[in-house]
């Protein structure tokens, strides 16, 4: 994997050097570093810190050679203008140390104007000529983070994924150590389907610091994204071991054996969880929910939940969960009666709705289904999938016209609503 034409080896040689020197072991900072130019030569970000770390070292002829190699092929790169502007002022050549500091302020300021123009063009939404501005930031000064931040978002903003990711990448150059600039180079490779390589991005991340919890969670993510389920468990299985009792790691990876369908072990966790977190109710229902439709043990799902609904009669939950068993075991009339009496308590209780309507539809009584999808997109109104059900529902029954017009809604809510656009394309056949 190359990051902005760097291997990932270099960049991970770049941040152990300057986590060496954040413990203050530069020795150790600099073979890092020295290794990662070996490695890679036109990393010119890698031997800017080599000279910083010089210059800390007191190692100053070799930091000025560096400097003026870095200045001369990168004249716009403020950052080794000022440290040349430091070194020269700590030599005694204070007008020497002025001129350059001053220089590279100047290529600073240069840009940030640039950056704050290319803004208020944005907010105008004149993007083109942003990106222009951001564009003529980068250039002004090579080594300023905000002009690369500014571009890249502009280039997302423009749906150019492509160079927006070129562009998080010189910030990664740049900056190896901004975690914000991993996470949106992952977002882009994602948006291009490139998943298996944004799985990467995040090892090199673990590399540097295997103890970070959040590092390995960020990869699980990824991982099931990229549909690399067991690489995703073993990830949860790595944030388990730092904290065996990080119930959210434990629920992810209980959907995960799910998904993989270890459904025993997915119900086994559910239980952990319940006995670190009685009061969970999410999981609670997870788990009734894995006993009924995937393991099919309802006894021991009656049982379970008969414990919970003796605790707390009225949990709206609870009775949801009772109507799932009753219609898993035939009785619909029961099971709709109770799903009634739940919405009678408490109007807003979506999954009521959607059971209901799922009862009705299978049953032929269109109008009470009509009305339960209706109920839906009111407690849904800005989700495109509540009047995409709505919509199918409507043309399963023959109503077109209406079908049509909830299609419509859907979309104004998401252009890019699949199952929206398909049904209309069928629909307008």
């Amino acid at each position: 994997m190359e990051i902005g034409g760097i291997s990932a080896e270099s960049i991970k040689l770049v941040l152990k050097g300057l986590s060496s020197a954040n413990k203050g072991d530069l020795a150790k900072a600099i073979e890092s570093i020295v290794e990662a130019i070996r490695l890679d030569n036109d990393y010119y970000e890698a031997k800017y810190y080599l000279s910083r770390f010089y210059v800390e070292s007191n190692r100053l002829k070799e930091a000025v050679e560096l400097l003026n190699e870095i200045t001369r092929e990168h004249p716009s790169f403020s950052r080794a203008w000022a440290l040349l502007g430091d070194i020269y002022e700590r030599l005694g050549d204070r007008e020497k140390g002025v001129e350059l500091t001053i220089k590279a302020r100047e290529m600073s300021r240069r840009a940030d104007d640039l950056v704050r123009i290319g803004g208020e063009l944005e907010a105008e939404k004149k993007f083109e000529e942003a990106k222009k501005k951001y564009i003529e930031a980068t250039e002004a000064d090579e080594s300023f983070p905000s002009a690369w931040y500014a571009l890249a978002h502009m280039y997302e903003k423009l749906n150019d994924f492509e160079n927006a990711l070129k562009t998080f990448d010189k910030v990664i150059r740049l900056s190896p150590e901004d975690i914000f600039a991993w996470n949106k180079r992952v977002g882009v490779l994602k948006k291009i389907g490139r998943y298996s390589e944004a799985v990467e991005s995040y090892d090199v991340l673990i590399e540097i610091d295997p103890t970070r919890k959040m590092f390995w969670i960020w990869k699980a993510k990824a991982a099931e994204e990229a549909k690399m389920i067991d690489e995703a468990i073993k990830c949860y299985d790595k944030v388990l071991e730092m904290d065996p009792k990080d119930t959210c790691a434990l629920e992810y990876k209980a959907e995960l054996l799910g998904m993989r369908g270890d459904y025993e072990g997915e119900a086994a966790i559910y239980r952990q969880i319940l006995e670190l977190e009685p009061e969970n109710r999410k999981v609670f229902s997870k788990y009734i929910r894995t006993l009924i439709s995937k393991l099919n043990k309802l006894d021991e799902a009656v049982r379970v939940l008969s414990r919970a609904i003796e605790s707390d009669p009225e949990q709206p939950l609870y009775r949801l969960l009772e109507a799932e068993i009753l219609l898993k075991q035939g009785k619909e009339d029961e099971a709709l009666q109770l799903l009634e009496k739940v919405i009678k308590v408490d109007m807003t209780q979506l999954d009521a709705w959607l059971k209901m309507a799922e009862i009705y539809e299978k049953r032929g009584e269109h109008v009470m289904a009509s009305q339960c999808y209706e109920m839906i997109t009111k407690l849904l109104p800005s989700d495109p999938k509540s009047w995409y059900m709505r919509a199918k529902f409507m043309a399963k029954i023959g109503k077109t016209k209406d079908a049509l017009k909830y299609i419509e809604k859907a979309l104004s809510l998401d252009p890019e609503f699949r199952p929206a656009l398909e049904l209309r394309n069928e629909l307008s056949k």
